[in-house]
């Protein structure tokens, strides 16, 4: 990973018209922290800087538009590009017309709410062309694989409608489980092989169980990138972060590390089969500090960001800036 430069960012964003994030809070601080870094802000970058004034004891700036979910609930916390520069367009580094409108959907759970993917599709202009889509949910549906597919099937069939030459995907090969159980069932209607030249154990690797085909071969074989109307656009999934010492025993059973590990792997190769890039937030956020259990630092969520634009420069152009 590279840490661009202002100046970088700015060149970055100017290869595309939109930035769509889709999805559930940890992508709410995805869109606060690309305006930390295009208003060079650590302190309220992610403000509403427009606002006076805070809510009952809290100081909205810094870690707290991170920490307390009051300073979005009540309108304090900057989300997305437009209402930034409609209102202190003097805080943005980058000029407005040429910089990628950066915009945020709620969107928590399957299926999505009446008028969610209506507000998905008024966002696309000119059948998709130079937008990309950055998703990223699951912790209201439990780290569910099922639910999270179909979430993602929704704003897919919506894709569909209003962005030119998007089609669904065929429909995925095997998941993981599905396959190792295909392996097992194989396995044991074969006959036992013959060990009297066995000179020592066979040692699988820990990932077998995982379909080449579904996951590093598709990467590897994924022809280049372009943002040409007749396209996919890129889309890029987020999974959730690592849930952490402070969680509220009320939803450990539904929301822990091993379902949330799991459901990062099937999500991954069921996506990747689609056509999605996936950015795995786990190794990131095991260890980061979280007041919630669920939300991640706002150190964590910039290095998010990070990650985001270094995926914005791959599939902006393929001698893109990074090394």
């Amino acid at each position: 990973m590279r840490w661009y430069t202002t100046s970088e960012l700015c060149t970055i964003l100017s290869r595309f018209r939109a930035i769509h994030l889709v999805g559930d809070s940890m992508m709410r601080h995805l869109a606060q922290s690309l305006n930390i870094l295009l208003r060079e802000d650590l302190s309220t970058g992610a403000r509403a800087t427009w606002r006076p004034g805070n809510p009952k004891n809290l100081d909205c700036q810094c870690h707290t538009l991170f920490d307390e979910h009051d300073c979005a609930r009540e309108g304090f916390a900057a989300i997305g590009t437009e209402m930034v520069y409609m209102n202190d367009a003097g805080s943005m580094k980058c000029p407005q017309s040429t910089t990628a409108v950066i915009d945020f959907l709620p969107s928590v759970k399957d299926p999505p709410k009446e008028g969610e993917l209506a507000e998905f599709k008024k966002g696309v202009k000119n059948g998709g062309e130079r937008e990309v889509f950055v998703f990223g949910q699951g912790g209201w549906d439990d780290f569910e694989v099922e639910p999270a597919q179909r979430w993602i099937s929704a704003f897919e069939g919506a894709m569909g409608e209003v962005v030119e030459g998007f089609e669904r995907p065929p429909p995925p090969p095997p998941s993981p489980k599905e396959e190792e159980e295909k392996n097992k069932k194989d396995d044991a209607s074969k006959p036992a092989p013959e060990t009297k030249d066995a000179t020592g154990p066979i040692l699988k690797s820990r990932d077998d169980s995982i379909p080449d085909s579904s996951v590093d071969a598709s990467i590897k074989t994924r022809a280049p990138r372009s943002l040409a109307v007749n396209d996919p656009p890129p889309r890029l999934w987020i999974s959730p972060n690592a849930q952490g010492l402070h969680k509220n025993p009320f939803f450990v059973l539904g929301q822990n590390n091993i379902k949330l590990m799991t459901f990062e792997r099937e999500m991954r190769a069921w996506l990747s089969w689609r056509g999605f890039d996936v950015l795995g937030m786990f190794n990131l956020t095991v260890q980061s500090e979280s007041l919630d259990g669920t939300h991640a630092n706002m150190e964590s969520n910039l290095v998010k960001a990070m990650m985001v634009v270094n995926w914005l420069d791959w599939v902006g152009r393929e001698d893109g800036l990074g090394s």
